[in-house]
């Protein structure tokens, strides 16, 4: 599989002035004004992760543009530059540090961008924590060009922090806020991480502290899903029976997809057999399955 022949890579400004970068792959023939926002999940990147050669390849042969974007959550620790007017400014972030609410930020941003490119009809799809951040910049926006979401793999991150930590959550979650209290980015201490995984304080209890929004907003265990309760346009959320992260959060995909469904009558979902969480070996299903559904929705847009 190899990406589209027309990509290009593009900068752009996320509405509070941080640069960012993306990979925005056309069609040969252009059938829509309509374009697919990819969102990367934690500490991935726009130009690799989950499926992103795939998805764009198979959406553009469908006559629509697809729009990898960068967020401040990529790779773990990274410099990001901001400008004010003529001031420019620098900072860390990356997936170890990032202020999950500033996706809004990010994801307005790469809107504003391509509707500058005359496009008015967005598909945001996010993969893993990527569903997290469209599901909540759709509730903070409704931006009306916005004609459909797309969830794939989308893990209860804190359901898994809970579980596999056990007796000891609560003990993480106190240190973490006492950690916070110390600096912004105060790391997590390494005895609650897995030995792979990098996290300051904060980033931790972005999904761990219930009452924060990221916790919230796929908590399959909640009675009510108050983020995917609010969706307003159409949806498909995509899940794989091998998915890791699920497995993690006690949580079987079957369950997952009807508790959505329950949730939301705007949702579709998907389950492939044997997929896991970047559906390795799955992904011809997958595009199809996003492929068909792109299409019924543009329809019912038109």
């Amino acid at each position: 599989m190899a990406f589209p022949k027309k990509i290009s890579i593009e900068k752009f400004s996320a509405t509070d002035g941080v640069l960012l970068y993306g990979l925005l792959a056309l069609p040969e023939r252009a059938r829509k004004k309509a374009v697919v926002v990819h969102v990367h999940g934690l500490a991935s990147s726009f130009y690799g992760g989950s499926a992103v050669e795939e998805l764009s390849r198979r959406i553009t042969s469908e006559g629509i543009a697809f729009f990898s974007m960068q967020t401040r959550g990529s790779y773990t620790i990274e410099s990001f530059d901001r400008t004010k007017g003529k001031n420019r400014t620098s900072f860390f972030a990356g997936g170890a540090l990032e202020r999950f609410e500033d996706c809004v930020y990010d994801i307005e941003g790469a809107i504003r961008f391509l509707s500058a490119r005359g496009y008015n009809s967005i598909i945001l799809e996010g993969h893993s924590t990527g569903c997290q951040k469209i599901l909540y910049y759709h509730s903070k926006r409704k931006n009306k060009m916005v004609k459909g979401l797309i969830l794939l793999a989308a893990g209860d991150d804190y359901n898994v922090s809970r579980v596999s930590l056990g007796k000891r959550f609560g003990a993480a979650v106190s240190d973490a806020k006492k950690a916070e209290r110390k600096e912004e980015h105060t790391m997590m201490p390494p005895k609650y991480l897995p030995p792979w995984m990098m996290l300051s304080a904060s980033r931790f209890l972005s999904t761990s502290d219930p009452k924060r929004p990221e916790s919230q907003i796929l908590n399959y265990m909640a009675d009510r899903m108050k983020y995917v309760a609010g969706i307003c346009v159409p949806a498909l959320a995509v899940f794989g029976t091998d998915d890791m992260y699920m497995d993690a959060a006690g949580l079987p995909a079957v369950t997952a997809a009807e508790k959505l469904r329950k949730n939301s009558k705007r949702i579709e979902t998907v389950v492939i057999r044997g997929a896991d969480h970047g559906f390795h070996g799955r992904r011809r299903k997958l595009t199809n399955a996003v492929a068909e559904w792109i299409q019924r929705t543009l329809r019912g847009n038109a």
